[in-house]
């Protein structure tokens, strides 16, 4: 699927499947299964939606409908809907490098992160990762040398770890997301070129810490393999372009909602998710209200 081996499987550690499905027979809500939404659009009030079942393309019509896809495939429908023909991406290039230390630490059990760090001045941030088998495990189709956890003892890897290095959109790669026919293209719009700049200011104030960054060793990620911030439909006083109003509905539509975070300005401070889920809550709340009203 292009991002981590883990991720791709369908018995993910991460999976949220029983999660979900817990909440929606508590809630009672109806899910329609293995169905995928093509296109939509809205007439009287309704939006009708063009859906792929197993059954083939059918219509169904809907009095309202949020859109929390994810900054593609919301392009992707946006697109196919004929709301825009083209949309540019806010993204983070990634950077991953492996460090030694002269200090190990205690035994590390999970696989989060142990240190945040996020660096205003210079936009870049920041995870810092103490070595633990489930860490490589989940890394295992980036960290190059993986299986030498299996012939060295953990005596001596936990002197190793990993730092992630999530770059500002404002020297990332720029990407887009453009129909052609009937052809949908992801396109490199531009390389970021600053990357060994930042790499080596890091590295330098990492030492002081005692993090030596084995940076033959890194790892370059692009769009789709790290964070993506969307931002392109952001919420906007000015509806010119791709701009949503504060209820997140493109061209003055009233009952298509985009709550992801395609709606948000770029804020590269590391993880934004509960900005999303604050953020989807807000537009739920106040355009039902407005429907109720």
């Amino acid at each position: 699927c292009g991002g981590y081996t883990w991720a791709c499987k369908n018995n993910s550690i991460w999976s949220s499947v029983d999660t979900f499905n817990k909440l929606l027979k508590l809630k009672k809500f109806s899910y329609l299964q293995e169905t995928k939404i093509i296109k939509f659009k809205e007439e009287n009030k309704k939006v009708t939606c063009d859906l792929l079942t197993n059954g083939g393309l059918t219509k169904q019509k809907f009095d309202k409908v949020f859109v929390g896809s994810g900054p593609v495939a919301t392009s992707i429908l946006c697109i196919n809907s004929d709301f825009t023909k083209k949309v540019t991406f806010q993204s983070s290039d990634l950077l991953q490098v492996p460090y030694f230390k002269f200090k190990t630490q205690e035994k590390k059990k999970t696989s989060f992160a142990d240190i945040f760090v996020y660096d205003k001045k210079n936009r870049f941030y920041l995870q810092i990762y103490f070595y633990s088998k489930s860490v490589m495990k989940l890394a295992e189709n980036i960290i190059r040398f993986i299986n030498l956890d299996k012939i060295i003892p953990n005596q001596i890897l936990n002197f190793f770890g990993g730092i992630f290095i999530y770059l500002d959109s404002s020297f990332s790669s720029t990407f887009s997301i453009e129909k052609r026919g009937q052809e949908i293209e992801l396109n490199l719009e531009k390389e970021s070129i600053e990357q060994s700049k930042i790499l080596k200011e890091i590295s330098k104030n990492l030492r002081k810490s005692g993090f030596f960054l084995i940076s033959f060793l890194k790892n370059k990620s692009r769009y789709g393999q790290s964070y993506h911030f969307g931002s392109q439909f952001p919420h906007s006083h000015d509806m010119s372009g791709n701009k949503t109003d504060f209820l997140g509905r493109l061209n003055n539509m009233n009952n298509i909602h985009i709550i992801d975070s395609s709606v948000l300005p770029n804020v590269n401070n590391g993880p934004i998710t509960n900005i999303i889920m604050a953020n989807s809550y807000r537009i739920t709340e106040e355009s039902l209200k407005k429907t109720n009203d």
